[in-house]
């Protein structure tokens, strides 16, 4: 296993568990950088650019998710205040 695999699987532990063998043919249209292929025997493999935005996808919803948090936070505390 890769460090790239175990990144991802790491981030989205749902990966492992789609036993299924398919193209994404579509996806890869819309993101031309974005190469995945899932092979039979289970075993994903990742270019470097889809983990590249997988990442990237990561921090912002990460990032989205804090940014949220902060602003309920504030506007509770100018409540009680």
């Amino acid at each position: 296993m890769s460090f790239l695999d175990f990144l991802l699987s790491s981030f989205f532990p749902f990966f492992p568990s789609l036993s299924l063998s398919f193209s994404l043919s579509t996806l890869t249209s819309f993101l031309p950088f974005c190469s995945i292929s899932f092979p039979f025997p289970f075993s994903f493999s990742f270019s470097f650019f889809s983990a590249f935005f997988a990442f990237f996808a990561f921090l912002a919803a990460l990032m989205a998710f804090l940014l949220a948090f902060l602003v309920i936070t504030r506007s509770c505390l100018k409540s009680f205040s």
